[in-house]
């Protein structure tokens, strides 16, 4: 392979394996957000369990990522893609918390934090479908879809015990 479609294609998967990351490190930390916000009267349960989670969430996705990529030898090394997957995980945990370190409110921090995380997850869905060789906007809307079900499902729960 020709030095150049090599560099080309390593930075093709590095966005990719970050998208990758992403998607599941904004999904997962919302409806934990979501769910602890409709239990909590501060926001110090909040910022603790989501950042537990993007933390736990980005080691198995760093170890999972590695061993995918050693199975299927996409072109990148199996630590890169793995540390690359595990990085995009934790950054879409780390954004799903940021609000709730500049508001009081946990209900009004989780407003704040639907909106940045599906913001970011659209584009990161976006991206992942299209350096998939899909046409990106389907899949941005299902993730987007996805993000907010499972926000929504995890609150109203949380809601049922209070």
């Amino acid at each position: 392979m020709h030095l150049e479609n090599k560099n080309l294609l390593n930075v093709r998967n590095f966005f990719r394996n970050i998208c990758i990351g992403l998607v599941d490190g904004l999904t997962i930390p919302l409806a934990l957000a979501a769910g602890l916000s409709g239990l909590a009267n501060k926001n110090s349960p909040v910022i603790i369990a989501c950042f537990a989670a993007a933390v736990a969430g980005a080691f198995t996705m760093t170890i999972g990522g590695y061993f995918e990529s050693k199975k299927y030898s996409s072109g990148v090394k199996p630590s890169v893609a793995g540390l690359t997957i595990g990085t995009g995980y934790l950054v879409g945990g780390i954004i799903t918390t940021v609000p709730y370190y500049f508001v009081a409110s946990p209900l009004i921090a989780l407003q704040y934090s639907v909106i940045a995380t599906l913001t970011v997850l659209f584009v990161a869905g976006y991206w992942e479908s299209k350096l998939n060789g899909g046409t990106g906007w389907a899949n941005a809307a299902r993730v987007c879809v996805t993000g907010a079900a499972a926000a929504g499902v995890a609150f109203y729960i949380a809601k049922l015990f209070v």
